[in-house]
């Protein structure tokens, strides 16, 4: 027992060990709980309320029926979710519990660990909000060439049109201007059908 826990207390991850009862009390929870979630082992053994009150609202319902299937199934249960600190704080924990049986069969303990994965999760919402930006950036970019490339000025009587494109280089933001002379481009267009209707 000493060996093990020595382990487990290296480990950069909360490991615990709950009875498989209808309570699911916690009967071992690592050192690294304290750091993970402001909690004492001492505290979340006994509070067996602990780990549903600290369960973020949006992800309550979904995760306590996630952890009901589990616990009729005997399947491992390996879920992402966040977890209100302490001290108020909402983090981001992975969570993956397996059940250990005896010789016969009988379910005896769920084993796991909890891990905190914030920065993570961090990281793709900073991803995602890029991703995001720069999808709005394409649109409205395309919409803006849309909406001028059929632009027309009239100067010296003559019609131009006008063209708008909007390019990044190096971070930074620039606009394309194409300018095209509409009347000298009818006139030509015209002289080739006379062209071919006197062939």
């Amino acid at each position: 027992e000493f060996k093990y826990q020595s382990l487990v207390e290296q480990i950069p991850a909360a490991v615990f060990l709950d009875e498989a009862n209808e309570a699911g009390t916690t009967i071992y929870m690592s050192p690294r709980i304290k750091e993970l979630t402001g909690y004492t082992p001492d505290e979340w053994c006994s509070d067996p309320d602990i780990w549903i009150k600290s369960l973020h609202p949006e992800d309550r319902e979904q995760i306590i029926e996630k952890d009901r299937i589990s616990d009729r199934n005997g399947s491992r249960f390996l879920e992402e979710y966040r977890f209100i600190r302490r001290d108020g704080n909402t983090i981001w924990i992975k969570e993956d519990a397996s059940l250990i049986r005896d010789k016969a069969g009988a379910p005896l303990y769920w084993h796991g660990i909890l891990l905190d994965i914030t920065k993570e999760k961090e990281s793709e919402a900073e991803e995602q909000n890029r991703a995001m930006i720069e999808a709005s950036l394409r649109k409205n970019a395309a919409a803006t060439e849309t909406e001028v490339e059929d632009a027309q000025v009239s100067l010296n009587d003559r019609i131009l049109s006008v063209r708008v494109i909007p390019v990044t280089s190096n971070g930074t933001e620039r606009a394309i201007i194409i300018v095209n002379d509409v009347t000298e481009q009818k006139r030509a267009e015209q002289e080739i059908q006379d062209h071919r209707a006197h062939l």
